[in-house]
């Protein structure tokens, strides 16, 4: 509860009365409320306050019936802690508060009560569509449930045999689906313009900021199948989920905006979408990931050259390929807790389990302090310093999952959860290594010492194939954890050039691995604006002086910001055999590229 002063609250009060009391705030719009409110409760430019004020007025003061239509709500959504799993989903919420999201009249519009039903302000034009809309999927969804009774205990094999008019009324249903969806996000945007230019310019400028940091994030994650990569653990889990989520994102490259709406409605009325299982699990499904902000450069492709604008169609192909592996692991999991004594199967067992954690923690969803919040702005502050923070999380948590190594027979989410971090124990200790014999083996190498190294986690090289100067983890970013841990232990380090162990201290271990981590901007923050001003010159990602001399130098530096990382390394690839020929590294060099288009994590080192 915001603090008001004694002697502001006696103005307002004076105010009020020469307004005609409360009966002449009713007759007020709520932002004429809001702007009556700040002038004596808030500091010159800000609403905060006078915000907070109006929704307690609208709450207390405007009609009865909407009041107590709001009242149940409203007093979970305040509680501290609660969390949008235990809300009904949005469409039944909105259709459930027409009085809200539909008043009779313009001046009966509480903005400040919509404001919190939406979790964005939104206009009563606005909010009326969105009602409209919902009302007409609440209407579908009955008349798919009249033609087929049984949809929402269905399996996803019985419902693409779905023909007639049962077909024609899930398409339909999908079709509004998705623009709610799309007129979901058009209004939410809308409301970051909003909050955006009632800013004072100090607020404008970290808005701008934060703005081209993911714009620039969103350039480098784009022009690859970066999905493989995410996808991994699902394949330790599940491989038809895997298959089928790897087929949709691939499906969804080359589809139309047309063709990838007609998927995007296909999983948003899937049984367990519908029934709200998924909401109810916490199954993240129909959102935008992390690797993906706002991009204007694809706004702007999208408007004039749709047809070109890869940076789309991998944002398309990352989340339809996320998403359907989540969709994947919960049918299936739910399936496994079917018997002829339970046929709906056992949501309790897995709702006591946490199933929807599980699930997302493998999907590349994960959760750990400080980098993944529960307050947005700072989620928005730590996705635009760290490339993929809830990623980076998720990995986190599947090393320690091995703690229920002991149930990984079971179909439980504490069992696939084991699954994972066990396949990534494998793909580290016997896949990996036994690809590293064939090809990083030295002439002169004992096999002992050859052992000795590849498994010392105090290298880069472990867990990692290396073929020249390139190096391919195959286990997505966890080899790299258990690194950071034995460094951090040991404070050694063993060089990957001549194999010796050196001393390194914990800080430069750290930074060396958060800097491995950054987003684009904040690699431009400390690689370029720093040492910039410090030393009048700039830094590579290895910390080496950059040179601007020639028009490939500068190529060169702007790519390392700003392209996307496929073309990138592409153009390093081309700029190195010009450079130096073709070699042995050369092999290495192009095969790491093909892998990071495909989505396996590739790095080609410098030259010595």
């Amino acid at each position: 509860m915001p603090c008001i002063l004694p002697n502001d609250m006696e103005k307002l009060n004076k105010a009020m009365k020469a307004k005609g009391g409360v009966r002449g705030l009713r007759h007020l719009t709520a932002e004429e409320r809001v702007q009556f409110f700040s002038q004596y409760v808030d500091m010159k430019g800000k609403t905060d306050t006078a915000e907070w004020l109006n929704r307690e007025f609208e709450k207390r003061v405007l009609r009865p019936a909407q009041v107590q239509a709001a009242k149940e709500w409203l007093k979970r959504l305040e509680k501290k802690g609660v969390k949008g799993t235990n809300k009904k989903p949005l469409l039944d919420r909105i259709v459930d508060r027409p009085e809200i999201m539909n008043p009779k009249g313009a001046r009966m519009f509480a903005e400040g009560v919509a404001e919190r039903l939406m979790g964005f302000a939104v206009s009563r034009e606005d909010a009326q569509q969105m009602f409209e809309l919902a009302k007409t999927i609440s209407e579908q969804k009955k008349q798919l449930l009249r033609l087929v009774p049984n949809y929402y205990n269905m399996s996803m094999e019985e419902v693409r045999k779905l023909d007639g008019g049962s077909l024609k009324a899930r398409q339909a249903l999908a079709d509004a689906m998705v623009k709610f969806q799309k007129l979901y996000v058009e209004n939410n945007l809308k409301a970051q313009e909003v909050v955006h230019d009632r800013k004072n310019w100090s607020g404008k400028l970290w808005d701008n900021l934060l703005n081209v940091a993911g714009n620039i994030k969103s350039l480098k994650a784009s022009i690859d199948f970066s999905f493989l990569r995410q996808l991994q653990n699902t394949a330790y889990v599940n491989w038809n989920s895997f298959q089928d989520a790897m087929k949709k994102g691939y499906q969804a490259w080359f589809e139309s905006p047309e063709g990838v709406d007609t998927m995007l409605g296909d999983l948003l009325t899937r049984p367990n979408a519908l029934n709200g299982n998924y909401n109810t699990f916490g199954i993240e499904v129909g959102i935008k990931e992390e690797a993906f902000p706002e991009s204007w450069v694809s706004k702007k492709l999208e408007k004039y050259a749709p047809k070109i604008n890869l940076l789309r169609r991998s944002e398309e192909s990352f989340n339809l390929a996320i998403q359907n592996a989540r969709a994947n692991l919960f049918d299936w999991m739910l399936d496994q807790t079917k018997s002829e004594e339970n046929p709906d199967g056992d949501l309790k067992l897995l709702k006591a389990e946490k199933v929807g954690k599980a699930i997302n923690t493998i999907t590349g969803r994960g959760e750990a302090p400080l980098l993944t919040s529960k307050d947005e702005k700072q989620n928005r502050i730590v996705n635009n310093l760290l490339f993929a923070p809830k990623w980076l999380a998720s990995r986190i948590q599947t090393l320690t999952d091995l703690r229920f190594v002991g149930q990984i027979g079971k179909m439980s989410p504490k069992g696939i959860r084991a699954r994972a971090a066990v396949g990534n124990l494998i793909m580290m200790a016997f896949v990996t290594n036994a690809l590293k014999y064939l090809t990083d083996r030295e002439d002169d190498e004992s096999f002992y010492d050859w052992l000795e190294r590849v498994f010392d986690p105090r290298s880069s090289d472990f867990g990692k194939i290396k073929i020249g100067r390139t190096r391919f983890d195959l286990t997505t970013g966890t080899a790299a954890l258990i690194t950071l841990a034995a460094r951090l232990g040991t404070g050694q380090t063993r060089t990957t050039t001549t194999g010796k162990i050196k001393k390194q201290p914990w800080m430069t271990t750290l930074g060396n691995f958060i800097r491995g981590k950054s987003a684009p901007a904040a690699r431009l923050v400390s690689g370029t604006l720093f040492p910039l001003l410090m030393e009048g010159k700039t830094k590579d990602f290895w910390g080496k002086d950059q040179k601007w001399d020639t028009a490939g130098e500068i190529a060169n530096n702007l790519g390392d910001l700003l392209a996307p990382i496929s073309v990138q390394t592409g153009y390093e690839v081309f700029r190195d055999i010009e450079q130096y020929g073709v070699d042995e590294d050369t092999f290495g060099m192009v095969l790491g590229w093909l892998a990071d288009i495909v989505g396996i994590a590739a790095n080609t080192y410098g030259r010595k």
